[in-house]
Order: C-alpha cells, then sequence, then structure tokens
C-alpha cells in the first residue's frame, strides 16, 4: 500500500517538470508498476521520461507523493 502525501509534508515541490528536492536527502523515483528509475540527492527533471504518474519516496519520509507529468 502506497500513501500519498501532501506537498505541505514533504521538504520537495514540483516546479512544472522539475521535482524540486529542498533538503538534498535521498529521492527516489518510481514508475507506476513500482521499478525504480532513478535516485538523486538533488532536483529531478521529469522531461526525459514518457508521460504517465510516477511516485517520489524520501528516505526516512513515510508515504510517497504522486507525480502526473501529461502531454503538454
Amino acid at each position: 500500500k502506497v500513501t500519498t502525501v501532501s506537498d505541505d509534508q514533504l521538504p520537495i515541490r514540483q516546479e512544472g517538470a522539475v521535482i524540486v528536492n529542498e533538503n538534498r536527502g535521498r529521492m527516489a523515483i518510481f514508475d507506476a508498476s513500482g521499478k525504480m528509475i532513478a535516485t538523486t540527492i538533488s532536483n529531478f527533471d521529469l522531461r526525459s521520461l514518457p508521460d504517465g504518474v510516477y511516485l517520489v519516496r524520501l528516505a526516512g519520509v513515510k508515504g510517497a507523493y504522486k507525480v502526473v507529468k501529461g502531454a503538454e
């Protein structure tokens, strides 16, 4: 089970196609099938990924941040 948490509960935010990692903690990005597609401690640009739903998890934080990337 994945709990989606709101923006104000995580030190990350989305600016367009970029996920901004404000505290530089370890961030993992997963596709809709649950496959981890990237890990980083900096910002992550979604523009190179296909449209779809992605989950972002931060080390030490329960739950996940849901990101929907659509056709622009």
